[in-house]
């Protein structure tokens, strides 16, 4: 679709509108603009000085403020740490009532931590939300989730086609392999 010359209803200049602006408006379900840039602008300040705004856009108190002094919004982890902290505490205290060597807790309970960060970031994946970050995600298989995070990598089809990913999640899973190799049973 080539551009267009609209007349503005406002001044009766023509104005170009342009297949970028057709675009948009066409994907928002807009109707096509009846007044050229200028009388927009115009209209825009009548409209304003009548509810008694500024014409400007108003910057937000964080953009105000000067870089030095902005805080940044931390993640408190939310329902999802306290998931993960109780996983990795049940796992170790069963572990102690049942007698089972400690090793075999944590590596239960870190893998079910990494298969359930896992799939919290997949179901976030294109939403709005933080996703978790893959420092976090290589981290869980470094301490042992490895095999978790292959579950939840293979089965929900997550971080399987990213090299800056799965290079470095390779090598973990090598290196828990030669761990294993190695370990005087």
């Amino acid at each position: 679709m080539p551009d267009q010359q609209l007349v503005c209803k406002e001044c009766g200049q023509v104005f170009t509108w342009a297949v970028g602006e057709q675009a948009f408006y066409r994907e928002r379900g807009l109707q096509p603009p009846r007044r050229c840039v200028g009388c927009r602008a115009q209209r825009r300040q009548v409209v304003a000085a009548e509810h008694g705004a500024s014409p400007l856009p108003r910057r937000s108190t964080s953009e105000a403020l000067p870089v030095a002094r902005r805080r940044r919004r931390r993640s408190r982890g939310g329902a999802w740490g306290w998931l993960v902290g109780m996983t990795l505490a049940l796992s170790l205290g069963a572990a102690l009532w049942f007698a089972v060597s400690p090793w075999w807790a944590w590596w239960g309970a870190i893998n079910g931590v990494a298969l359930l960060v896992y799939s919290y970031d997949k179901l976030i994946a294109g939403g709005t939300q933080r996703r978790v970050p893959e420092a976090v995600l290589l981290s869980l298989a470094l301490l042992g989730g490895s095999a978790g995070a292959l579950v939840a990598m293979v089965s929900l089809r997550h971080k399987t086609s990213k090299p800056t990913f799965y290079l470095p999640f390779a090598l973990i899973v090598l290196i828990h392999l030669g761990a294993i190799w190695w370990w005087p049973w």
